[in-house]
């Protein structure tokens, strides 16, 4: 294990490994006639390549030192191995931690250069999430013939250009090979630069003009049959290589790896030839930019002064389910957001094409204008959980701000750029936000580690059967067609079937457990976005696969029929499934001590906005055992025959009660959705909302597995995970193919029930004892497992690898057919078996 650098005139899938390693990490060879002589000089010699044990037939091992030297080299013969240093062309494998999917480890091929560093090829440095900041990797040397031949095979850097996640390219151009290309791309080089330039890229034939355009010389090295004319460098960036995968069609894996380096080396070269510096001046804008920022500000500052008079003096329109302070906030974060977004937007305009810091940013390689808006303009508003930044204080975020001050300074919004340094509330402000960042980080590592670890635990003996089908260890199958066409992710631009003994469950578990250390922990929205509060991240992952009883934000998507699909009735259908609790239209309760009654006062413009007349409430407190009469401006509880004690009870429970509504449907938002109007609602009720008049009964979602699956079946339940697993996905920016996300939903729903990825669940229903016990909860399985004289199959994954055996899973899945033949087949008739 040592320290990576980059070397980019290594080929994509060699690594440089330094002599002093070579010496020490050794491969077996197997002494045969072909070999003898030269193994017999690798053994008498002293000098790098040389030896460094030898093994002899009977097992013994014997270090060559130099008083044995002679004799070892007599004594070697046919059938004794040779454990010799790693030359060149030797295959080893490379892993850096944390190994999060199978990527993390590939094969390499050696190349011994001087040095006390693994030398790799920077286009390589994505599947392994590696940077040249001081990261380790670790070398394993494949010891026997088998191991070697799966490592060249299987594990090979050219075997996994794709992705079996979504299908994207591992390598391709990055950082300096994009920006190289982009600035190549808008210049003009003579003929005997341009030569040059090709010759070192590795290119042999081409013809040049005197003068020649940059983005010509790309198709120089790129082969006829794949060359277009609107070709240029983007279509060879990792993950968005459209030309990779034309190339890998159309070509081969070899030759597209070939390609790969050459148009990565043609943007290296180029970039280290015209150099490529920035400072300070290249982040900056021009005065007259920031006059404009200013003004920005100054505008969104008057904005945020009316909503604030419009709260105190009560003209503010209210944001339907929010009470008026979160209206308030809402709208006062809208604006301040837009802040960023203007100022990044007229940085855009005045920052000057011809620096540096913008062709890092025009050509994708680094870096956004959102960076630059930061440094020259405003660093903006800082967001903490949703919210600006809440009063610490009394009635005030910071001391020496006064008390109710709800202006942008206050609340968290930063003046100041990077550029010019920030004030110390600000700095205050930014240092909140960032200890923030670093607790979601700290905290997100373990919970997606444990996430991962019980997915791969429940679908790691799912594998492709000769057949087609996807089955589980004890051959039960989960799905008939894996994804609905049996097409390899990472093969899909060839439309290439999924090889059987195929791992799918452990690449799915790893898709996720990959995608999962991205995501975010705290659970809110674009902040500043009117809409029902629902958990999105990391923990809703979590809570579909534990298949949670009650998920933390049950909400609703409420379709309509014909009739009502318009703002109006949707409105009023929202206001009619909305609940209403008596405390919400009341305008004061009391107790009159004197004759043992509670007076209830009743607001008549809220009574009003929920469709409800005085009368039915009073209806619906009777139904629920509450006598009240009618006055004229609300209602009164007669108690004279109770004591004060229950009086008080009733005073608090009475404004519980709900008066009209659906149960549980706490919060409605009217949305249009394309064509249609959609009732947004936080809480679940199907079966009532279902049957309410106006509802599309055939178009209505919850989010709620349980209650789904109650209601719909299994079937709905299988595509509520489904969606909801892609909708979390999309809502983070990341891609992982919709295949994944059906088997894991298959997984939960095979056997009729839902069933979560937990001990209790799919892992508890595993047939292998060892396989529960090497969970959790040992002790508990093997007990069990000894009182009823259970035995194990050893038919799936982790049992054979505790025994030392090999996995029935990939390579280790086919056995070999041998007829036997000659005295050996005499033998077993005679004894007649």
């Amino acid at each position: 294990r040592t320290v990576i650098s980059p070397d980019p005139s290594l080929k994509l899938n060699e690594v440089g490994i330094p002599f002093e390693v070579a010496k020490i990490l050794t491969v077996a060879e197997k002494v045969n006639t072909i070999n003898l002589k030269r193994m017999k000089e690798l053994v008498a010699k002293t000098e790098y390549p040389a030896a460094n044990y030898i093994l002899r037939p009977d097992g013994k091992r014997k270090r060559i030192v130099e008083e044995l030297r002679d004799e070892l080299v007599e004594e070697l013969d046919i059938g004794y191995s040779v454990e010799r240093h790693l030359v060149d062309g030797d295959v080893v494998l490379f892993n850096r931690h944390p190994s999060l999917h199978r990527a993390n480890l590939m094969a390499h091929f050696v190349k011994v250069i001087p040095g006390r560093t693994f030398r790799m090829h920077p286009a390589i440095c994505d599947p392994y999430n590696a940077d040249f900041d001081g990261d380790e990797m670790n070398i394993h040397a494949p010891q026997t013939e088998e191991a070697r031949a799966e490592a060249k095979v299987l594990l090979n850097v050219n075997t996994n250009l794709f992705s079996p996640k979504n299908n994207m390219n591992y390598f391709g151009c990055r950082q300096d090979a994009v920006s190289g290309n982009y600035m190549l791309n808008e210049s003009e080089i003579s003929k005997e630069d341009a030569s040059q330039l090709l010759w070192q890229t590795g290119a042999h034939s081409f013809n040049l003009n005197k003068m020649n355009k940059g983005s010509d010389i790309l198709g120089k090295i790129v082969p006829k049959e794949i060359a277009t004319k609107d070709m240029d460098y983007s279509g060879f960036k990792e993950h968005k290589g459209t030309f990779v995968k034309v190339s890998d069609e159309k070509l081969g894996r070899e030759e597209t790896m070939e390609l790969i380096g050459k148009v990565f080396s043609l943007g290296t070269i180029f970039l280290s030839k015209i150099g490529f510096s920035i400072s300070l001046e290249d982040l900056d804008v021009p005065q007259a930019v920031k006059d404009k920022n200013l003004k920005i500000i100054d505008v969104a500052e008057e904005k945020v002064q009316k909503i604030i008079e419009s709260y105190y003096d009560k003209s503010m329109e209210l944001i339907p389910g929010l009470s008026a302070e979160e209206t308030r906030e809402t709208k006062v974060l809208q604006v301040l957001n837009g802040v960023r977004t203007d100022v990044g937007g007229n940085i855009k305009n005045g920052f000057s094409k011809d620096s540096m810091a913008s062709k890092m940013i025009m050509s994708g390689a680094k870096g956004s204008i959102l960076n630059i808006s930061q440094i020259a303009g405003s660093i903006g508003q800082q967001v903490l959980n949703g919210r600006r930044i809440d009063f610490g204080y009394t009635g005030r975020t910071l001391s020496f701000f006064k008390k109710g001050d709800l202006s942008p300074g206050a609340g968290g919004f930063v003046y100041s750029s990077f550029m010019t340094g920030m004030k110390p509330q600000e700095f205050f402000f930014g240092s909140m936000t960032g200890r923030d960042g670093l607790m979601d980080t700290a905290l997100r590592t373990p919970k997606s580690g444990y996430l991962y670890r019980r997915l791969a635990n429940a679908l790691q003996d799912l594998i492709m059967a000769y057949d087609g089908t996807v089955r589980d260890a004890s051959g039960s199958i989960v799905q008939f067609v894996y994804g609905l066409d049996g097409v390899d992710v990472s093969a899909k631009h060839l439309n290439k079937k999924v090889a059987p003994g195929e791992a799918i469950g452990v690449v799915t578990a790893q898709s996720f457990g990959e995608s999962s250390t991205q995501m975010v922990l705290n659970t809110f929205h674009h902040a500043g976005v009117a809409e029902v509060q629902v958990t999105t991240g990391l923990p809703r992952i979590i809570e579909i696969l534990d298949a949670r009883k009650m998920p933390k934000t049950p909400a609703m998507e409420v379709y309509l029929s014909k009739d009502f699909n318009n703002e109006k009735d949707a409105r009023i259908v929202a206001e009619k499934i909305k609940e209403v609790k008596l405390k919400e239209v009341i305008s004061d309760i009391a107790i009159d001590f004197g004759s043992k009654k509670i007076k209830i006062g009743i607001d008549a413009k809220a009574l009003k906005s929920v469709h409800i007349s005085l009368d039915k409430a009073i209806e619906s407190l009777g139904e629920k055992g509450f006598d009240v009469k009618k006055l004229s401006d609300g209602m009164v509880l007669d108690m004279n025959k109770e004591d004060f004690k229950t009086i008080y009870k009733t005073k608090e429970s009475i404004k519980e009660v709900i008066l009209t509504g659906i149960k549980k449907i706490t919060q409605v938002l009217v949305v249009k959705r394309g064509r249609d109007f959609v009732i947004l609602t936080a809480g679940s009720n199907l079966k009532d909302v279902m049957e309410f008049k106006g509802v599309d009964a055939d178009r209505i979602i919850s989010n709620d597995l349980h209650e789904t699956t109650k209601i719909l079946g299994i079937e709905a339940s299988r595509q509520l995970i489904i969606s909801e697993l892609n909708k979390v996905l999309n809502s983070q920016g990341l891609s992982v193919d919709p295949k994944h996300a059906m088997l894991v939903a298959d997984t939960m729903t095979a056997a009729g029930s839902v069933k979560g990825i937990t001990r209790m669940g799919i892992i508890g229903d595993k047939n292998s004892i060892l396989a529960r016990a090497s969970f959790e909860t040992p002790v508990k399985q093997f007990v069990q497992a000894t009182k009823t004289g259970k035995q194990d199959e050893l038919k799936s994954v982790i049992e054979n690898i505790i025994l030392n055996q090999p996995v029935p899973v990939g390579t280790g899945l086919p056995g070999l057919l041998v007829k036997v033949t000659g005295s050996l087949a005499a033998d077993k008739k005679g004894k007649g078996k």
